[in-house]
């Protein structure tokens, strides 16, 4: 799932937060070489966009952060990751990848400047 175009300010300290709950997760099989490496559920992937809505940053400086894994969660997680917009920053496209197999729910999301 990804929310594009969310205007943000260039050159200022923002903060992400996801809040999440899961049941019933499992690993999928076609992806386990990668889900051993990173098992962040769920995951999120911020680009930075320039006013015309093309990428301004190369993708080693996409902002990454994530929850942590658990099989089930009845009560609401949080993840937050605190970053800086570049000077050319106008927009951010924020993606929510759910990498297993599972139930989830995506009780928040934001995306705040302080």
């Amino acid at each position: 799932m990804t929310i594009h175009k969310i205007k943000v300010r260039s050159n200022r300290q923002y903060v992400a937060t996801i809040a999440y709950r899961l049941t019933n997760v499992k690993e999928n099989a076609k992806q386990k070489k990668e889900w051993l490496k990173h098992p962040k559920l769920p995951s999120v992937r911020l680009i930075f966009l320039d006013e015309k809505g093309e990428t301004c940053v190369p993708v080693k400086k996409y902002v990454w952060f994530g929850g942590s894994f658990r099989n089930d969660s009845s009560k609401t997680r949080y993840s937050r990751r605190i970053f800086k917009t570049p000077g050319n920053a106008a927009f951010i496209n924020m993606t929510i990848y759910l990498q297993a197999q599972g139930e989830y729910w995506l009780d928040e999301m934001t995306i705040e400047s302080f």
